[in-house]
């Protein structure tokens, strides 16, 4: 069974509610998220994974990738996104991850029941 709808409408979900947090326990000497660069995240968007349908019980082809920038619009690394489902029937995996150089984190979204 296709559930193309559901899946998009969790993927707007979850990017609305990923949550961008600072765990980073390094100094910083420039400010910002603890990376080094003095970046501080201001924006969450989507990069790719949306528009997929799949089937039940299996992951998508694509993982979900989001981008956190700063206030100019530069990518920002070290930075934890929450991932989750708050809508309908699914996981994601990891519930977690940490933006890499290019700015981007990305999970993968498994259909429920």
């Amino acid at each position: 069974m296709q559930r193309s709808a559901a899946f998009l409408t969790t993927f707007a979900t979850i990017l609305a509610l990923a949550a961008c947090g600072d765990d980073s326990t390094a100094p910083d000497n420039g400010g910002g998220n603890g990376d080094g660069n003095g970046a501080e995240p201001s924006a969450i968007a989507v990069v790719s994974g949306g528009g997929q349908s799949g089937k039940t019980q299996e992951a998508l082809a694509q993982p979900f990738v989001a981008a956190v920038t700063d206030a100019d619009g530069d990518a920002v690394s070290g930075v934890t996104v929450a991932w989750s489902v708050v809508d309908g029937p699914g996981s994601v995996s990891p519930s977690s991850s940490t933006t890499n150089a290019q700015g981007q984190a990305s999970a993968t979204f498994t259909g429920g029941t």
